[in-house]
């Protein structure tokens, strides 16, 4: 196999669960081993992770017996990988259609990379409504602004992951490992790279805006205090890690028609 795509799932809307499925395995560039690592989820959604990997051999299943979060899951899916090359991809998102063959090859030919991302689209119920774009090369001061990869459009050096303790597992960064996990490639030297194509379309919507508590809010300002700390981005990033508090006080409609007009307004 050529590369292996990693995943970790926990519960979820079934109907978007299969759309992200059919995604993957429509992928032109099918030479991969998929790991998903079902993390303690309810029947119907580990019987339909079952018949997936039933139907398809490219499917490895793992399964958590109680629900340990998406760090956890992830760290046991590098474990099992095989190849240096590891794809993210999310279970209610959807890779556009070849997405593998330009984001595999790229990594191929640019060893130098660690991490290789690309622009996404936003899309809800409704279709595609927006598209957000980053910065080609990153830099360390990236980080102060927004967070400069989106996790599940993101492929990874197995090797870089590994010799940098993979994915924190902890209760502070179960909403932010991505975040943490990225400034800490970034403070050990690693680089990464931002494919300027829409290869991934996330799905964002009112309702999972609403599922973010404060106290998450709270846990991903620490994380980025600590990060911007480990890139000497201190004393300048103190203002810059209470982003997330800010916007947290800031009405979910009203957000949503501020991220509308920003990345794209609804038709």
């Amino acid at each position: 196999m050529r590369f292996t795509v990693i995943t970790g799932i926990h519960n979820g809307n079934l109907c978007h669960l299969r759309q992200a499925v059919d995604s993957v395995l429509s992928q032109s560039l099918g030479d991969f081993r998929w790991i998903l690592c079902d993390d303690g989820s309810h029947p119907p959604v580990r019987e339909f992770l079952e018949e997936a990997a039933r139907l398809d051999s490219r499917i490895f299943l793992l399964h958590n017996l109680r629900n340990r979060g998406l760090a956890y899951s992830l760290n046991r899916c590098i474990q099992y990988a095989q190849t240096s090359i590891l794809v993210r991809q999310d279970g209610d998102d959807l890779s556009c259609p070849g997405r593998f063959a330009r984001l595999v090859p790229f990594m191929e030919q640019h060893p130098e990379y660690a991490l290789v991302s690309s622009n996404i689209s936003l899309f809800d119920e409704s279709g595609v409504w927006g598209k957000m774009r980053y910065p080609e090369k990153p830099q360390r001061t990236d980080f102060l602004f927004t967070i400069p990869f989106m996790h599940g459009a993101v492929g990874f050096r197995r090797e870089a992951l590994l010799s940098h303790g993979g994915y924190r597992v902890s209760r502070r960064t179960r909403r932010c490992e991505d975040l943490e996990l990225f400034m800490r490639l970034y403070a050990k030297g690693e680089m990464g790279y931002t494919i300027q194509e829409e290869l991934y379309a996330y799905r964002e919507d009112l309702a999972a805006q609403q599922r973010r508590r404060y106290r998450y809010r709270i846990e991903e300002a620490a994380v980025r205090l600590e990060g911007f700390a480990r890139l000497g981005l201190l004393p300048k990033g103190l203002l810059y890690a209470a982003k997330p508090l800010a916007v947290g006080l800031i009405p979910q409609k009203l957000l949503q028609r501020m991220k509308d007009q920003y990345y794209g307004r609804r038709e």
